[in-house]
C-alpha cells in the first residue's frame, strides 16, 4: 500500500512540475547504476549494456535513474528468469534515446499503446507473484515528461 500511495503522490508532482531538482546529470552513470541495482536483485539475468561512458543533460539524476529501474524492475517481473535484457544508451543529434528490450514473450495485440497508463496491467501479470499496482511504466512516462521526452513502447516477435 506504502508504494502504491508513493507511485501516486510522486505521479501527482511529476503533473505538477514540483518533484525534480534540474541540475548536470551523467545520464550514463545513472542507467549502469539501475544495471548493478538489477543484477543485485537478479544476478542470473543477462543484462546486456551498450553505452559511452558518458551522456551530459540536464535533468534531475534521481529521477532519470528511476526511469531505467522502473523499466528494468518491468523485465525482471513480466518476463521469464532466462529472458535476457538488453539496455542501449545513446545521443544523436542532441537527442538521448535508452531503450530496454528485453527477448521475452512480447505483449499481446494493442497492449503496447496502453503499458504508460495508469494502473495498467499487462494480461497474465494481475497475480499477486507479478507484483506492482500498474504504476512504474506511468512513473517512467512522466518523468520522461517532465524533462520534455517521450517514451514509446513496442512489440516485436520475441521482445
Amino acid at each position: 500500500m506504502e508504494r502504491l500511495v508513493s507511485g501516486l503522490l510522486l505521479l501527482t508532482r511529476l503533473n505538477q512540475e514540483q518533484a525534480m531538482e534540474t541540475a548536470p546529470v551523467n545520464l550514463a552513470v545513472g542507467v549502469r547504476d539501475a544495471i548493478t541495482d538489477n543484477q543485485a536483485i537478479e544476478p542470473d539475468r543477462v543484462i546486456t549494456v551498450e553505452s559511452p561512458e558518458s551522456v551530459h543533460m540536464l535533468g534531475d539524476e534521481q529521477r532519470l535513474t528511476q526511469v531505467a529501474a522502473n523499466l528494468l524492475a518491468n523485465v525482471r517481473m513480466h518476463t521469464p528468469p532466462n529472458a535476457a535484457g538488453f539496455v542501449t544508451l545513446r545521443e544523436e543529434d542532441e537527442r538521448i534515446t535508452l531503450d530496454v528490450i528485453d527477448d521475452g514473450p512480447g505483449l499481446g495485440d494493442g497492449q503496447a499503446q496502453k503499458i504508460f497508463e495508469r494502473f495498467y496491467r499487462n494480461e497474465g501479470s494481475y497475480s499477486v507473484l507479478a507484483g506492482g499496482a500498474g504504476l512504474g511504466l506511468a512513473i517512467v512516462a512522466a518523468i520522461v515528461g517532465a524533462h520534455k521526452g517521450a517514451v514509446t513502447g513496442a512489440n516485436e516477435p520475441d521482445h
